[in-house]
């Protein structure tokens, strides 16, 4: 059951995603963070309870749909590692939608595993079929753009193989310490590279 905190945290996130959608500015890149970060919150909220997850997946996605969306329409260009955690809510929003039981086994059984395919897959694309790649920076030179790119991507293998190795190890070393350090990867590759 849904509380009147629950309902005020959808409401103001849903106020904000339309403030942002009127006057787009920095505040774009933190309507990408959102779907996250509502989903992380959600969970926190609920303790985590088998129950939750499915209303946690719904949560997540239908923010991911509206981030992608506005980022679409607005052009921005989405961080790619937060394109790829959108994905991941996505998949699993539908999974739980159109009851796909190998989605859902595949989710339940890794803790971070699909998390960082699908910002492995996100990052593979980017950097095989877009300009900006899986920096997603702008200006750059196509070789650097595919260079820093192919180093992020490695680095993203290297963060998904962590994940899965320490999966026993808990949420924390699993999948939000390499995320951190991927974020933190890519934030100095943006800096340093061209």
């Amino acid at each position: 059951m849904i509380g009147i905190f629950q309902y005020l945290f959808l409401a103001a996130i849903i106020y904000w995603i339309a403030a942002i959608y009127k006057k787009p500015s920095s505040w774009t890149y933190y309507l990408q963070f959102m779907p996250l970060f509502g989903f992380i919150r959600y969970m926190r909220i609920q303790e985590i309870p088998a129950e939750a997850w499915n209303t946690a997946f719904t949560f997540g996605g239908l923010l991911a749909a509206g981030a992608i969306a506005i980022s679409i329409q607005q052009r921005i260009v989405m961080n790619r590692i937060y394109l790829g955690a959108n994905v991941y809510l996505l998949l699993g929003a539908s999974a739980f939608w159109f009851h796909l039981p190998t989605v859902l086994k595949w989710y339940s059984s890794s803790q971070g595993g699909p998390f960082f395919t699908c910002i492995a897959i996100v990052g593979l694309l980017t950097t095989l079929f877009t300009k900006t790649g899986f920096l997603g920076k702008k200006g750059l030179k196509k070789d650097a753009v595919r260079y820093g790119s192919f180093l992020l991507l490695a680095a993203t293998f290297v963060a998904l193989i962590w994940s899965i190795q320490n999966a026993s190890q808990g949420v924390m070393v699993a999948v939000v310490a390499p995320f951190i350090v991927l974020k933190f990867i890519q934030r100095q590759m943006k800096y340093h590279i061209g």
